[in-house]
C-alpha cells in the first residue's frame, strides 16, 4: 500500500505539476495574448496615425489643387475680362471716330449750306441796296430836275421882268 500511496502521491504530484504547468502555460498564454493585443493595439494606433496623416496630406493636396485651379480660373477670367474691356474700348473708339467723322461731315455740310444761304442773303441785300440806291438816285434826279425846272422858270420870270423894265 505504501507503493500505492507513493504512486498515488507521485501521481498527485505529477497532476499538481501538470496543473501548475498548465496554469503556468495559461498564464504565459494570457501574457502572450495580452502582449499580442498590446502590440496589435499599438500597430493599430500607428496605422491609424499613418492613415490620418495620409488623409491630411491628401486633403491638403486636394485643397492646393483647388486653390491652384481657382487661381488659374481667376487668371483666365481676368484675361478674358481684359480682352472684353479692350474689345469694348476699341468698339467705343471706332464708334466715337465714326460719330466724329459723321459730325464733321454734317458740320461741313451745314457750314456749306449756311455759306450758300449767306451768299443768297448777301446777293438779295445787294440787289435790294442797288434798287434802293437807284430809287434814291431817281428821286434825287427828279428833285434836281424839279428844282432845275423851278430855277429855269424863276430865271425866265426874272428875265421877263428885266425885259419889261428895260
Amino acid at each position: 500500500m505504501f507503493a500505492l500511496a507513493k504512486l498515488a502521491k507521485a501521481e498527485q504530484e505529477r497532476l499538481d505539476a501538470l496543473a501548475k504547468q498548465g496554469a503556468e502555460l495559461d498564464k504565459q498564454k494570457q501574457l502572450e495574448v495580452a502582449r499580442a493585443e498590446q502590440e496589435l493595439k499599438e500597430h493599430a494606433k500607428r496605422e491609424a496615425a499613418r492613415l490620418e496623416k495620409e488623409k491630411e496630406l491628401a486633403l491638403a493636396e486636394i485643397e492646393q489643387e483647388i486653390v491652384d485651379a481657382l487661381a488659374k480660373q481667376e487668371a483666365e477670367f481676368n484675361k478674358q475680362r481684359q480682352l472684353e474691356v479692350a474689345r469694348a474700348g476699341q468698339e467705343l473708339k471706332e464708334q466715337a471716330e465714326g460719330e466724329a467723322a459723321q459730325l464733321k461731315k454734317e458740320k461741313e455740310l451745314a457750314l456749306a449750306e449756311a455759306a450758300r444761304e449767306h451768299q443768297g442773303d448777301l446777293a438779295a441785300q445787294k440787289s435790294t441796296l442797288e434798287k434802293e440806291k437807284a430809287k434814291a438816285l431817281s428821286e434825287k434826279e427828279q428833285t434836281y430836275t424839279k428844282k432845275l425846272a423851278q430855277q429855269k422858270s424863276l430865271l425866265a420870270k426874272i428875265a421877263e421882268e428885266l425885259a419889261d423894265q428895260a
